[in-house]
């Protein structure tokens, strides 16, 4: 890709739109299905929780979140409109019973009521956050106590070599994420650093590090 291109390709990233947005979405569901696993793993779901998801992009994996307890909630939060019609339309059986409920925002402040969540799961999205160590308060502010946030993200040794992250990325590294989840009152349960085979672009195969942050509201 040339620099307009790989600039595009990160916007994408950050706010998926239009029919590019739905193709990129499709291969976010594929690549990105290691972490999210991970992310889920580490917020140990239980029956009965309330889910909320930061930037679910086109939810393709909800049946997996689903089926980790019984009589789960879920909801989704997306800054993309495309994502938000994408998701609602490819789980629409499940919004139509109640199971999930998809919502837009703004980006910064969260939409909820305190303490309305049990678990909350974000899987790279801190890239785009306009300021992390704020949404970090917000995620806590939203958490019922005994709640569980897991945070899932490449790291910034990793990422900053990826061509298409100069532009729309805010790249992290786990000292710096676990200050923040510090700062917003929560206790960090554990930080796991895995390496996984991803599928580039071109069709290659890479070892992709990534890290999954949880912790706790007491």
């Amino acid at each position: 890709m040339n620099d307009e291109e790989l600039i595009e390709y990160g916007r994408q990233l950050a706010h998926p739109r239009g029919e590019a947005g739905l193709e990129i979405a499709e291969m976010l569901n594929e690549t990105n299905s290691g972490m999210t696993n991970a992310a889920t793993n580490a917020l140990n779901i239980t029956d009965g929780n309330v889910l909320l998801e930061l930037g679910h992009g086109n939810c393709g994996h909800l049946d997996m979140l689903l089926d980790r307890a019984d009589d789960l909630q879920y909801n989704g939060l997306e800054v993309s409109e495309d994502m938000y019609r994408e998701a609602s339309r490819r789980n629409s059986s499940k919004v139509e019973s109640g199971t999930a409920n998809f919502f837009l925002y703004e980006g910064e402040i969260l939409p909820f009521e305190d303490e309305t969540f049990d678990r909350v799961i974000t899987v790279n999205t801190i890239y785009f956050w306009k300021d992390a160590a704020a949404m970090c308060k917000e995620l806590a502010r939203v958490l019922n106590p005994g709640g569980v946030i897991a945070l899932a993200f490449g790291e910034k040794f990793f990422m900053k070599e990826l061509p298409f992250t100069r532009q729309s990325f805010n790249l992290v590294d786990s000292d710096e994420v676990v200050l923040w989840l510090e700062l917003a009152g929560l206790t960090i349960e554990q930080k796991v650093s895995k390496v996984e085979k991803v599928k580039t672009r071109s069709g290659d195969l890479v070892d992709r590090p990534y890290t999954v942050v949880s912790a706790s509201k007491k």
